[in-house]
């Protein structure tokens, strides 16, 4: 099995709760780490792992449909994600919000989800 990471994916991002969160937008960064079977047989072949351009691309569309809650972020990331590749075993996802709107200095908020494939 192999990690693939992709760290420290930024956006702007119409997710909030607030009308004006989804009007302006937010700073989302975005963490996804894949677990990824493979053969012993390793060709120099992407079909034998995952592109992560493709991941990026899915991340991208899941984060510009608007939203309120960053829940439904992680789990529809996870849901396109873990359908890219038979390969793919298990999926963590970390959605921040960076500077949120409350009445105090918080540098981001998180949520963080996990999906394994079942056998």
């Amino acid at each position: 099995m192999i990690t693939i990471a992709l760290e420290g994916m930024r956006f702007h991002a119409p997710i909030g709760l607030y009308p004006e969160e989804t009007l302006l937008g937010n700073e989302i960064v975005v963490d996804v780490y894949l677990n990824v079977a493979t053969n012993h047989n390793r060709a120099d072949d992407l079909k034998n792992l995952v592109n992560y351009e493709e991941v990026y691309e899915q991340v991208k569309i899941v984060l510009m449909q608007p939203t309120h809650l960053l829940e439904n972020v992680c789990r529809n990331i996870i849901m396109v994600v873990s359908q890219l590749s038979i390969l793919i075993e298990a999926v963590q996802v970390r959605v921040s919000k960076l500077h949120p709107p409350v009445a105090g200095r918080i540098d981001r908020v998180f949520v963080e989800e996990e999906w394994v494939r079942s056998e």
